[in-house]
């Protein structure tokens, strides 16, 4: 199986693969996360569920999948690919060989272009085939299959990603029912819409992760619109190159104040009023302390990289959770 897309990729990966390994598969993860792909091979798995970045498809010519997917496409990378569209060409390259595809019905980039593979359907409306949501379920073929309450994802994002998973592990052969059960048990991959502190009643979320404008999108719909208080999004750091403009309408719509930081962040402060740019991580955390209030949402999700300020997320993210740690922060 194959796993390509701007945002998610990481999830569906491990989360097919724990889909698969929960219903009796002997399954790996390879690729950008696990295993490199060669050495998954070497352990003759029943299922290799790889991660493929559009760096590594530039070059890939043979690789035979039962099924593949594109995830989404946004605008990423483009300081190497230059245009989206020749990101989205490296992109469609998992298709060239792929038995069968798993297609989000709301972008037609994640299509195979021409169409000449199966396809199977994914997004939130409620359509009779393939996967949608109703009244807080996925549905499969118009039937609920997930209850979304009782699942450790969150955000609408999720949604999607775990409809992709369950696609996937069915193209295996993996019974519906059986492979929405293993959704329950999955844990969220670290530093993703994830919960780290509640501090204050404040509700403080590690999306670290979100390295582009595509993925903070997507964290900003899937927490926006079912937030009580007010959202406080923390953003900024190395853009690579792409339109941050984009993050306009979701800043009106979805955050109530913007902080910012990073090489890219005052260019991201100017889509919103009222935004306060701060020079380090520390910083950011208390100006958004100040914002915030007991049922309030404190989001870090740059829509950056991280290599201005930081090593890579994960440094990103433990500086802001030790930020919430400090005695500034009461």
């Amino acid at each position: 199986l194959g796993i390509t897309g701007s945002n998610g990729k990481t999830t569906v990966t491990l989360l097919t693969t724990h889909i698969l390994k929960a219903c009796g598969i002997n399954a790996v993860a390879a690729g950008n996360v696990g295993l490199p792909a060669l050495d998954a091979m070497s352990l003759n798995p029943e299922a290799i569920v790889l991660e493929l970045s559009s760096f590594q498809l530039e070059t890939t010519h043979s690789l035979a999948l039962v099924g593949a997917t594109i995830l989404n496409i946004s605008d990423d990378h483009l300081d190497r690919h230059k245009t989206l569209a020749a990101y989205s060409d490296a992109k469609q390259r998992i298709y060239n060989h792929a038995q069968s595809a798993l297609c989000w019905r709301d972008q037609q980039l994640t299509y195979p272009l021409p169409l000449m593979v199966d396809v199977i359907e994914f997004g939130q409306q409620a359509e009779l085939h393939d996967f949608g949501l109703k009244n807080h379920w996925i549905t499969w073929q118009g039937e609920p299959l997930v209850n979304l309450a009782e699942v450790k994802l969150v955000g609408l994002h999720n949604v999607l990603n775990i409809q992709a998973a369950l696609g996937l592990a069915m193209l295996l052969g993996v019974d519906a029912r059986q492979a929405a059960a293993a959704v329950y048990t999955f844990e969220a991959v670290a530093h993703r819409c994830v919960p780290v502190s509640d501090k204050g009643g404040i509700t403080w979320i590690d999306d670290s992760k979100a390295t582009n404008v595509g993925a903070t999108i997507a964290a900003l719909q899937g927490l926006g619109a079912e937030r009580s208080g007010k959202l406080i999004l923390i953003a900024g750091g190395d853009a690579k190159g792409a339109a941050v403009k984009a993050l306009q309408p979701y800043f009106d719509q979805y955050v109530d104040e913007l902080v910012t930081l990073g090489r890219d962040g005052k260019q991201i402060g100017r889509l919103k009023q009222g935004s306060v740019h701060t020079e380090s991580m520390q910083a950011a955390v208390i100006q958004a302390h100040q914002f915030a209030r007991p049922g309030d949402i404190v989001l870090l999700s740059p829509a950056c990289a991280s290599l201005d300020m930081f090593k890579n997320y994960e440094h990103r993210a433990h500086a802001f959770i030790e930020a919430i740690a400090s005695g500034d922060v009461c």
